[in-house]
């Protein structure tokens, strides 16, 4: 029987989404258009899409891109903002990392990466761990023993916000350990929650920059004991 009924889980799922939505209001990555032209325009392209930027009407929609981060491809959406003083360059109709790309910017980029620039899979693997406890555990405060985090779940919704008084004191667990894989998920959301516990909820969107990234939403994935999972 799992740890939480159906309904306390649903409610749980939904406090996870608005701490994601939280989180992503400062979430994204941005670019000047030169950057983005010096890093996916061929060097021979680069003056001519600046010289004919002020004729061209204002960006419309988004663009797909493929990102090699270490040993895995990301996909980010990006799309240009316009203004009078900073006429957007059309956009590629493909976008490859050119040769000559600033250094600086790829290491911008991958950074933004490496220090949970992939909100979408950071909470989706939130989400993904909260399932595969409550398969695992008996009761909540099981759960609460292996993964504190719970508790800073449970406070984002008056509905389970009583849960927090009630996991105050816990008892380890007998006869119940977590795979490796598992005890891994556990560390990376407790990383990941940490980062938007300093957060107010009224938080506001941070601005738009002149070309804006962010990781595509809903991807799968794949981790160790974890499991498939999508993105939120």
């Amino acid at each position: 029987m799992p740890a939480f009924k159906d309904r306390t889980m649903s409610t749980l799922r939904e406090n996870i989404r608005e701490l994601y939505q939280r989180r992503s209001r400062i979430g994204r990555l941005t670019l000047t258009h030169a950057e983005y032209l010096a890093t996916f325009a061929p060097r021979e392209a680069r003056q001519l899409f600046v010289d004919i930027a002020p004729y061209v009407g204002k960006p419309g929609g988004g663009t797909a891109l493929a990102w090699l981060h270490g040993d895995e491809v990301v996909k980010f959406w990006m799309w240009r903002d316009s203004s009078k003083d900073r006429p957007a360059p059309p956009g590629l109709g493909q976008h490859y990392l050119q040769p000559d790309a600033p250094l600086e910017v790829i290491e911008r980029i991958n950074t933004w990466l490496d220090r949970g620039g992939n909100i979408s899979r950071d909470y989706g693997r939130v989400v993904a761990t909260l399932i595969k406890l409550n398969e695992l555990c008996k009761s909540p405060s099981q759960i609460r023993f292996f993964w504190p985090s719970l508790m800073q779940i449970c406070a984002e919704n008056a509905m389970t916000m009583s849960l927090v008084n009630e996991l105050q004191s816990i008892r380890p667990p007998q006869g119940l350990t977590l795979p490796a894989g598992l005890q891994r998920a556990c560390r990376l959301t407790a990383e990941t929650l940490a980062t938007v516990a300093l957060l107010d909820k009224n938080t506001p969107e941070a601005d738009y920059g002149d070309v804006n990234i962010v990781c595509t939403e809903g991807q799968k994935y794949n981790e160790p004991d974890l499991g498939d999972y999508h993105g939120m």
